[in-house]
């Protein structure tokens, strides 16, 4: 069940649409990260503004030379610390659009260690996976969350809220759990 899940996710991905997934540390969509129009969907949905750069998502820390230029300083840092939760600056080579990008000349790359999101980022083999991160730990529903304009926004982030705290709460995830909620995401925004 979990492969046909994860098959599903990878075919909305390489169809252009996005996905809602688990990292170590945050749940998020995600989209082909060469396909600008799959950036614009996630800031979208987010209310992001598009100047604010999305990280590119990798399934192999040398997946990296794919995309950017890494450094010595990289591959020491990919040997001691990825896959996990590290986030790496790199000069960004021209195969990632600048939507991606906000606009800079550097793209930020990261291999999760979440079994969900490698093996999905594995399956999608779409170039990899950019993520909108979304630290709902870190939301208050009393505060900018309701200054956006768009009410389903309000909505998505509402929902997001609710099934992180029930995740938290009980500390189990399922890994299916994601695809239910790619479908909500998808149902609410149309993707």
């Amino acid at each position: 069940r979990v492969q046909a899940s994860i098959a599903e996710a990878s075919e909305i991905l390489k169809r252009g649409g996005l996905v809602a997934f688990p990292t170590e540390t945050v749940y998020g969509l995600g989209g082909d990260a060469l396909n600008p129009d799959a950036a614009r969907k996630i800031y979208a949905a987010k209310g992001r503004p598009s100047d604010n750069p999305l990280i590119v998502h990798i399934a192999e820390p040398s997946d990296a030379e794919k995309y950017a230029y890494p450094n010595s300083l990289y591959y020491r840092l990919a040997e001691r610390f990825m896959p996990g939760p590290l986030t790496v600056i790199l000069p960004k080579k021209d195969s990632i659009p600048s939507t991606v990008t906000g606009g800079l000349n550097s793209v930020a790359v990261r291999c999760p260690a979440q079994p969900v999101a490698r093996a999905l980022i594995a399956a999608a083999g779409v170039s990899v996976l950019m993520l909108c991160i979304v630290d709902v730990s870190a939301f208050k529903l009393s505060g900018k969350i309701f200054d956006l304009v768009d009410p389903k926004a309000i909505i998505l982030f509402a929902f997001i809220w609710v099934f992180t705290n029930l995740v938290k709460k009980t500390k189990k995830f399922h890994p299916l759990v994601f695809i239910a909620f790619s479908a909500v995401v998808g149902l609410i925004f149309k993707f």
